[in-house]
């Protein structure tokens, strides 16, 4: 993450990223146990079982008509992407007549992570897309300072200096939940 926020900084985007529940910082508040994906980036609430059920490959197509960069690799659950997801979403992009806004960077011989080859791929749509500035000499990350992630918390390396009323149980926190999904 903070190779993608400073090469986007150098870009001349502003970049700014959020602690999604469930990672980071929130870690130090609850055990590991909110799940509903094949990886804890698609974690949250369980969005794939609302409205009957759905997939990925149309959630991603939501994006729709807006430009949507999708990355895919062949040693987990997105070796099909190029094959199977991508013309779905690919053919929804097409009603809208943006079927150019659409990409699919799939790296065949490597696994699930966002390793340096699938950023170079971000960062090469985000300048196309957002008209953002390429560096003299490409996306050179070697420059860039990574913090240790406990330094980027804001509650302490341990979560030491959340409030007191911090929800920190799941049981708790579905309650917060319930009692504000009532007030909608």
């Amino acid at each position: 993450m903070q190779y993608r926020l400073a090469m986007m900084a150098k870009m001349g985007a502003i970049a700014v990223s959020y602690n999604l529940f469930g990672w980071g910082e929130s870690m130090l508040q609850f055990k590991y146990s909110w799940f509903s994906g094949g990886c804890p980036c698609e974690s949250g609430l369980p969005v794939h079982l609302v409205c009957g059920g759905t997939n990925n490959a149309e959630i991603a197509a939501i994006c729709a008509p807006r430009s949507l960069l999708i990355i895919s690799d062949g040693k987990d659950w997105t070796t099909a992407v190029p094959t199977l997801e991508f013309p779905f979403i690919r053919r929804t992009f097409a009603f809208y007549g943006k079927e150019s806004l659409v990409e699919n960077a799939h790296f065949p011989e490597e696994g699930h992570d966002y390793g340096p080859s699938k950023r170079q791929a971000a960062y090469a749509f985000l300048a196309k897309h957002l008209k953002l500035n390429k560096p003299v000499g490409g996306f050179d990350e070697s420059k860039i300072t990574i913090e240790k992630k406990e330094a980027l918390y804001v509650f302490g390396p341990n979560g030491e200096s959340f409030p007191k009323n911090a929800v920190n149980d799941l049981k708790t926190l579905k309650t917060v939940l319930e009692t504000a999904k009532s007030n909608l």
